[in-house]
C-alpha cells in the first residue's frame, strides 16, 4: 500500500468506541413515542420525546445519523407489529 493512502485506509478503518449501531437510545424513545401517539393520544409527548433523543444522540457525537434512524426504525417496525 502506498504511504500516501495509508491516513485514508486508517480513517475507514477506525472505529469510534461510543458508537452502535442501531442507537438503543432512538429506540427506547420510539419504543415510548409510538403506543404514547398510536394509544394514548399524546402527540406532542411523543413526537417530543423521540425527537430530543435523537438529536441528543447526534448533538453529543454518540451516534451517526444512521445508528439514530435504524434504532428508530427497528423499533417502530417491532412496536407496529406487537
Amino acid at each position: 500500500v502506498p504511504p500516501k493512502a495509508l491516513p485514508a485506509i486508517r480513517a475507514i478503518l477506525e472505529h469510534d468506541a461510543n458508537a452502535s449501531f442501531p442507537s438503543g437510545d432512538a429506540a427506547g424513545a420510539m419504543s415510548f413515542a409510538y403506543p404514547a401517539l398510536r394509544c394514548a393520544g399524546l402527540p406532542a409527548a411523543a413526537i417530543g420525546c423521540l425527537l430530543l433523543a435523537c438529536f441528543g444522540r447526534l448533538y453529543y457525537g454518540a451516534h451517526h445519523l444512521l445508528d439514530v434512524a435504524a434504532g428508530a426504525l427497528l423499533a417502530l417496525l417491532i412496536s407496529a407489529a406487537a
